[in-house]
């Protein structure tokens, strides 16, 4: 992200800990980024928040890029919680819709390569996380 003072990957690895379900200190203190040391945990929790904003948009995004891609798996049925998620359960889903995104482009898995920086570059500029 332009102006952003920690890389994307950093990022990224402090949302995905905290979407496997790690507390705010341990994720603060498992994310480190050698041109400033730590992190604080204000700053996981303002991405964290700014991501479960973003979700529900960036998941339709995703889900429409899939149709468009002849994708005809029922997307909905991916997602864990169908009846009143939470926007955890969202986010799961996301991660799930971005790698069947990463398949039906060809890109293989996103296990080995991280997804923001790849989504950032498609989506709109207001779903980038």
């Amino acid at each position: 992200m332009p102006w952003a003072r920690f890389v994307t990957p950093v990022r990224e690895a402090a949302i995905k800990r905290k979407a496997h379900g790690q507390g705010f200190p341990h994720v603060a203190q498992g994310v480190v980024s050698p041109a400033v040391s730590g992190i604080s945990r204000k700053t996981i929790k303002r991405w964290w928040r700014r991501h479960l904003d973003q979700v529900n948009d960036a998941s339709q995004w995703v889900s429409g890029e899939l149709i468009q891609a002849g994708i005809d798996t029922d997307l909905l049925r991916l997602h864990s919680q169908g009846v009143k998620p939470t926007l955890v359960d969202t986010v799961r889903w996301f991660a799930t819709l971005i790698q069947k995104y990463f398949q039906a482009l060809g890109r293989g898995s996103t296990s080995l390569v991280g997804y923001f920086g790849f989504f950032n570059t498609r989506a709109p500029a207001r779903m980038r996380i």
